[in-house]
């Protein structure tokens, strides 16, 4: 008999049974870990899912409102937020019926005026060291449209005057301190409560949005990029007209590499197409240097700075041209082009008019790419300079620097500035620099509302906001206009 195989036989009895248990255990810990992952998992998508849903029902929402607002169901929303009662029919509205709540808000965002764009500035603070928006006032009226600014603190917003007017809101983007209290601007212990004054029913308001879902670029004139696009004599022709002893300079549309005014003298830029390529327009040290450019093509841009110059007739027989469209002047500004105005000179722009299919925008100078430059510039060495530029002056990326502008008695800048730097002066006589009536686009008809859409949508507890701003013109009958100027989700 063997003792020894029996005897090893009975030291191996019941060994596998720790083993299996040690499996056992090892396999349950990574099946729970697998089913905790998978739990979290499955939370965290479903977490996904009601906000993706939640998300689209808001957005639902919003187009919802902008097809009641089409309707005329919903028109000015004058007195504060007004609701609208979504449905929540399926066949009608199924995204909406997926939504646990949804809450649906119209106010106005203009100030009641007729004129819907009145953006007299907007800042955009683009590549900006330093102030923003800068006033320097003595006629205590710095502008009488709405001005967006990109923050509303001292460092980017400075008064240098007391009582400065601003007939309009002033918008400025809280979103990098979710709309806290305003930081009080810090001169001789006076408050912004003393030093800016909101006529018209203005206010402070806090809308957290990025300039460019303020205001639409104006369309660029498809004979910028034209290589055919002519190259008139950079020195333009000089005629004497009848009847008068003084000539004047007239200048043709087209391309620009290098520009000579007639300085101290009369010049006048006939309507159409100018495209400045790294050419800088200066009106010189000369004393007197006046620049006219384009023929009015309606009642809203006439002459109203200087007329009865040596330049009259040459502008009279502009006004006969075949195209209309084409009346007044827009300058597109690239490869660093600047326009200075210098020593008692005056300026006068009747603007273009471009159509992107929504709207006219009235255009005087348009910046059109990002090199260093597209600075519009008044020398402060130069006293009673007087420029009235009719149309916008588009610079997002640029500075403009009207301190030292004289106008007349309805602005300097009639169809609104966007500038990365805007120095303004309130004007030593006249009283306003900016005016902003039409800014965005001149058919001061387009419109006559500006209304804020918000919808709240809730699934499963998760909230989602969307926000629509449009532009909106109301009629009984035919001729509802409804534009969508930006929707934006708000997690």
């Amino acid at each position: 008999m063997n003792h020894a195989a029996d005897e090893t036989r009975h030291h191996d009895r019941g060994a596998v049974l720790p083993l299996v248990l040690l499996f056992v255990l090892v396999l349950g810990l990574v099946l729970a870990g697998l089913a905790r992952y998978t739990t979290t998992n499955l939370r965290y998508s479903a977490v996904v899912q009601d906000r993706s849903a939640a998300a689209a029902a808001a957005e639902a929402g919003v187009r919802y409102a902008i097809q009641r607002v089409d309707a005329n169901a919903v028109t000015t929303c004058n007195s504060g937020p007004v609701a609208i009662v979504p449905t929540h029919d399926v066949a009608l509205a199924p995204v909406l019926a997926e939504a646990d709540a949804i809450e649906i808000d119209c106010s106005r965002l203009d100030t009641g005026g007729t004129t819907l764009s009145a953006w007299a500035a907007v800042v955009t603070g683009e590549g900006v060291s330093g102030t923003d928006f800068e006033v320097e006032d003595r006629g205590h009226h710095a502008a009488t449209g709405r001005i967006f600014l990109p923050s509303l603190r001292q460092i980017d917003f400075r008064i240098n005057s007391d009582d400065v007017e601003f007939a309009g809101n002033l918008f400025y983007d809280g979103s990098a301190d979710g709309c806290a209290t305003i930081e009080r601007y810090d001169k001789s212990s006076a408050t912004w409560d003393d030093d800016i004054v909101l006529t018209n029913s203005g206010q402070f308001v806090c809308w957290p949005q990025a300039w460019d879902d303020v205001v639409d670029p104006p369309p660029i004139d498809p004979r910028v990029s034209d290589p055919a696009l002519p190259t008139p004599s950079p020195s333009g022709t000089d005629f004497q007209f009848w009847g008068s002893t003084t000539p004047c300079r007239v200048f043709e549309p087209g391309r620009y590499t290098s520009l000579d005014l007639a300085l101290g003298g009369y010049n006048y830029f006939r309507s159409g197409v100018y495209v400045f390529d790294g050419a800088s327009i200066d009106t010189g040290p000369t004393s007197g240097t006046v620049v006219l450019g384009g023929y009015p093509r309606d009642e809203r841009f006439q002459n109203r700075l200087i007329t009865g110059t040596p330049c009259a007739p040459a502008q009279a027989l502009d006004g006969n041209q075949t195209v209309p469209a084409d009346h007044g002047v827009t300058w597109y500004f690239r490869g660093g082009s600047e326009f200075w105005i210098r020593q008692s000179a005056t300026v006068e722009l009747l603007p273009m008019l471009h159509d992107d299919g929504v709207r006219q925008h009235a255009v005087s100078i348009q910046v059109v790419d990002d090199v260093a430059g597209g600075t519009i510039d008044v020398d402060p060495s130069g006293p009673r300079n007087s420029a009235l530029i009719q149309g916008q002056i588009w610079s997002p990326d640029g500075r403009v620097d009207l301190r030292t502008l004289d106008g007349d008695g309805e602005g300097q800048v009639t169809s609104g500035v966007v500038a990365a730097q805007l120095l303004a002066d309130s004007t030593s006589v006249h009283g306003t620099v900016l005016d902003g009536a039409g800014s965005l686009g001149p058919d001061r008809t387009i419109a006559d509302h500006e209304l804020l859409l918000s919808a709240t949508a809730t699934v499963d507890g998760v909230t989602v906001e969307a926000r629509a701003v449009v532009e909106h013109r109301p009629a009984a009958t035919a001729g509802n206009r409804v534009a969508v100027r930006s929707i934006r989700i708000i997690d």
